[in-house]
């Protein structure tokens, strides 16, 4: 099994069994900052974007059942993995909806409280472990596996490792429960350049027949909201009286006249399902 490369050591003799790495998270708003067309014609360009937070997140070497593993937190009970029902990606929607729609704001996974509305990456993750009846931790997965990289410097891009190389990555159809993938949403190294793949991630909810996924996601303008996409027409923001991409790309002063993908379904990289 690979591991991760992890940085640093901790501090205290009595952590000395543990190893960290840093996540970085965005300290603002990374996307979906503008509900209507009007919003986001109406918006300020800003000159650049603060820097991430960089989130340490502990892991514990143990030995189970034989096979030396990488654990995430502190007491964590062995990882199980999910049944395949039927009715999974249902669950994995309908977990996505009750957040938005109770407006719940942190969710309890492996013990731990993650703040899901200012974070997509502990959006999806709360989600799935709901849907999962509390058995799957899609960043816990990832490492057990191997899937992660050890260049991976993002919530994102460790559970984008999961899909692509463990279970199903699509590039084209969307399915109801999937893990949508986007890139360039913002210019997440502020180099000023159209080059941030995996910037952010949202829930498939559902597909209607024309090919618009609604969507929910975390950390849209520091709130959980629904959106919508469609990689079929990514230059449109409406079609038939009907929206069916939102605006994702935030506006940056240095972009100037640049024809840049600011829509969903320009920004979609595919879809990860179980």
């Amino acid at each position: 099994m690979g591991f991760l490369s992890f940085q640093g050591s901790v501090y205290s003799k009595k952590k000395a069994d543990l190893n960290y790495l840093f996540l970085e998270t965005p300290s603002e708003a990374s996307a979906g900052d503008y509900d209507t067309e009007e919003d986001f014609k109406n918006a300020k360009a800003i000159s650049t974007e603060s820097a991430p937070i960089r989130q340490k997140v502990y892991f514990r070497e143990e030995d189970v059942e034989g096979i030396k593993k990488r654990r995430i937190h502190i007491n964590m009970t062995d990882f199980e993995k999910p049944d395949k029902k039927d009715n999974l990606r249902d669950k994995i929607a309908s977990a996505a909806k009750e957040f938005l729609e109770k407006n719940i704001t942190s969710v309890k996974v492996n013990g731990y409280s993650l703040p899901i509305q200012t974070d997509c990456t502990y959006f999806i993750r709360a989600v799935y472990w709901r849907a999962t009846d509390e058995s799957l931790d899609l960043l816990q997965e990832s490492v057990d596996s191997g899937a992660a990289n050890t260049n991976s410097h993002s919530g994102v891009e460790i559970i984008y490792d999961l899909f692509a190389k463990k279970k199903n990555f699509d590039k084209k159809t969307p399915e109801t429960g999937d893990v949508i993938f986007f890139d360039d949403t913002w210019d997440r190294n502020n180099n000023r350049k159209i080059d941030d793949a995996l910037t952010h991630v949202g829930i498939v909810v559902s597909v209607d027949s024309m090919g618009t996924v609604e969507f929910v996601h975390g950390n849209a303008g520091k709130k959980i909201k629904k959106g919508y996409l469609n990689k079929n027409y990514p230059d449109d923001y409406m079609k038939d009286g009907k929206v069916i991409n939102t605006y994702l790309r935030r506006k940056y002063a240095w972009e100037g006249d640049a024809k840049i993908h600011r829509l969903s379904g320009g920004l979609t990289r595919g879809f990860g399902r179980l």
